[in-house]
């Protein structure tokens, strides 16, 4: 059976929380942590990753767990959409931080190309454009 295109457990995170969770997968991962903050922004994002400036900004206070790893993807790779490097990226965290039924779901969208399979603004996934 293929995995389900959302597994229910990304719980909503606070700000102090992700903070501190994004401090221990900087240490683990040998980079610096980045800023979060919560700022005013369209209401197409969820959040922001702003790589030349090494933050995550946020439009609610309490994002979903999912959204962390898929900002922190974004300012790890070089190239800024969601193309393979991101989408390898995005799974290596997922899988490390959250749990490998996320990392499998993830994958299992990204590598049978389902169509109109989209990144949604918390970091998980539809099957529609938004």
């Amino acid at each position: 059976m293929a995995p389900t295109a959302t597994p229910a457990g990304s719980r909503p995170l606070s700000l102090d929380e992700a903070n501190d969770w994004l401090a221990i997968i900087a240490e683990v991962e040998g980079v610096d942590q980045p800023t979060v903050f919560k700022s005013k922004m369209s209401k197409n994002f969820v959040a922001l990753a702003i790589s030349t400036e090494w933050c995550i900004a946020v439009r609610d206070s309490n994002p979903t767990q999912l959204l962390w790893p898929h900002k922190l993807a974004h300012l790890l790779c070089a190239n800024k959409n969601h193309g393979i490097e991101f989408r390898t990226e995005f799974v290596r965290l997922v899988r490390r931080y959250i749990s490998l039924p996320h990392a499998a779901a993830l994958q299992y969208l990204f590598s049978n190309k389902l169509p109109n399979s989209h990144l949604t603004n918390d970091g998980g996934t539809s099957r529609t454009f938004r």
